[in-house]
């Protein structure tokens, strides 16, 4: 199932999705036909909408002095036909700004993705370089290239010495009609 959500993140961003806030949009589901239709055929039926917004806020000791909303992203809403890009390549102006020179190069030109799938807020590491999620209760967890976890808010995501994002998410919404 988390697999499916990564699929639809890594299509979004191969597709070129995903503007300065990082959303990339992911496709409908497809679902078999009733007895009605002819054997075999596929429909794309869309899934109920959920939706929630998150923010992440850089931390740390690699992080110059700036106001929240220059070092933060968001509020920015993920859903499960949605994720949130982060990376050199979705946040150019503030990585640059916000990242000291001498961490620059532990951010990676696609870092992760976070979006929410089943009522879960899930994170999915993009770098060949390994990120650590740090939990609330101070829990460590290594997390290699193309790992998925749940990310729960107050989790940070350490990107190396001194770099750090906390993540926070809002309230969750489902069975939103469009």
């Amino acid at each position: 199932r988390q697999g499916a959500v990564a699929s639809g993140a890594l299509a979004a961003a191969a597709a070129g999705g995903g503007g300065r806030d990082g959303a990339a949009q992911a496709s409908f589901s497809p679902r078999r036909l009733g007895a009605r239709s002819s054997p075999g055929a596929l429909s794309f039926v869309e899934d109920p909408l959920e939706a929630a917004e998150v923010s992440l806020e850089l931390r740390g000791e690699g992080i110059v002095d700036l106001p929240l909303d220059l070092r933060s992203i968001g509020p920015v809403q993920v859903s499960n036909r949605g994720s949130m890009l982060v990376g050199r390549r979705h946040q150019p102006e503030l990585h640059e700004r916000a990242i000291a020179p001498r961490c620059q190069e532990l951010v990676s030109v696609d870092q992760f993705a976070c979006g929410l799938k089943n009522g879960q807020f899930w994170l999915m590491v993009l770098s060949d370089t390994p990120l650590y999620l740090v939990r609330q209760d101070r829990s460590c967890e290594e997390l290699p290239k193309d790992s998925i976890s749940d990310l729960h808010s107050g989790d940070q995501i350490c990107l190396g010495s001194g770099v750090l994002w906390r993540f926070r998410g809002g309230a969750q919404q489902s069975e939103i009609k469009m």
